[in-house]
């Protein structure tokens, strides 16, 4: 995914990590996030929220924490 960012952000200093599988360890997540698809699609559609136009960020987190409390 990376080299495919660089070859269309030519010129730019891209930075990136997978904190979050560290994260997802650390608040004892793992197991459930290997296992359940449902967790693990949630976690990832956090992650994602930083790739959203600024404006929809905000309504996206909404959404995803309204779908946490059901």
């Amino acid at each position: 995914m990376w080299n495919a960012v660089r070859d269309v952000f030519l010129g730019k200093d891209i930075k990136g990590c997978c904190f979050y599988l560290r994260k997802v360890n650390n608040l004892g997540l793992k197991t459930a996030y290997e296992r359940r698809e449902g967790v693990h699609q949630y976690v990832r559609k956090l992650m994602a929220l930083p790739f959203l136009i600024g404006t929809h960020i905000f309504p996206a987190f909404r959404a995803l924490k309204n779908v946490a409390a059901t």
